[in-house]
This record gives C-alpha cells, structure tokens and sequence, in this order.
C-alpha cells in the first residue's frame, strides 16, 4: 500500500489494509464537515464585529447573540467528543501492525493539523462572541443607571411634593 501524489495504491485482496486507510479518509471526511459547519457559523456572525466597527453597535439583541454563542459551543463539543477524529481508531487496538497506514494516509490529509487548526478557529469565534457579550452587557448596565436616576428623581419629586404640601 502507498501513497503517491494523491493516488492511493491498494493490494487487492488485504481487506484489512483497505480497512485501515478507509478510517483515515472517514476522518477526513467528517472534518471536513465540521470545517464546514464552522464556516457557515463565522460566516453568520461576520456582520456583528463589522457593524460594531462601522456604527458603534451590535445589530442583535442579547438572546440572539446568546443562541450563536450555544451554537458556538454545541459545535465545539460535537467536534471534540467525536474522538474517533481526533484520536486513532479502537480498530488499531487489535491490528497495531496496520496503524502505519493509518498515520500514512492521516498524515497525508493532515487530519491533526486540521483539527488544530478548527480548534483554533473556534477560540477566535468564541472570543469575539465573549466581546460583543461584554458590549451588550455594558449597554444593558447603562440602562440600569438610566432607571436608577430617573427612579431617584421620581423619589425626590414626591418628596419635595410632600413638603411642600404639609407646609
């Protein structure tokens, strides 16, 4: 069995070789999956950082950016508790002498360094959703101070027509 420029080269009849280098190219594939879905994710979350930038706010509300936040973080779970892509295979357990081919073909798809590289990107995501978190948190704490003054003045305004009154 090789590899060579993209074309894998199979003994016909090792059913177990097969075997070995089908586990590899399932894990790619189901990385490229989640590459996927977490493209599709920045891609739905691009416009907040860039109309924060451009206009000095976020277009969403609190449970809006909440919910990408959820998805943000059930993305990162399903990925890393899918251990049979970031780990070898149970398979090998039992054929260790076929998980070379394995790390063969896993090393040509550079399936570790995907991984790394999707974790990576997830930690950015997440960052700036824990950013425009803040900015929502800072406005929501404005408000607060707002009701708390105009509260004030309600109380004071009432006192004074108190005072006034008994005088």
């Amino acid at each position: 069995a090789k590899i060579l420029k993209d074309d894998i080269t199979l003994p016909a009849d090792d059913v177990l070789t097969k075997l070995a280098f089908s586990h590899g190219l399932a894990q790619s594939v189901k990385l490229s999956a989640f590459e996927k879905l977490i493209e599709r994710r920045i891609e739905k979350s691009r416009s907040a950082p860039e109309s924060l930038a451009k206009h000095g706010h976020i277009p969403m509300s609190r449970i809006e950016l909440s919910r990408l936040m959820g998805e943000i973080v059930i993305d990162r779970n399903s990925i890393n508790f899918h251990t049979d892509v970031l780990d070898t295979p149970e398979f090998f357990w039992e054929y260790s002498d076929l998980e070379p081919l394995y790390r063969l073909i896993a090393q040509d798809l550079d399936i570790s360094s995907r991984v790394t590289v999707l974790n990576k990107r997830l930690d950015i995501v997440k960052e700036l959703f824990e950013m425009l978190s803040n900015e929502l948190q800072h406005r929501h704490s404005r408000l607060e101070w707002i009701v708390i003054i105009l509260i004030f003045i309600e109380v004071v305004i009432t006192f004074a027509k108190e005072v006034f009154q008994i005088l």
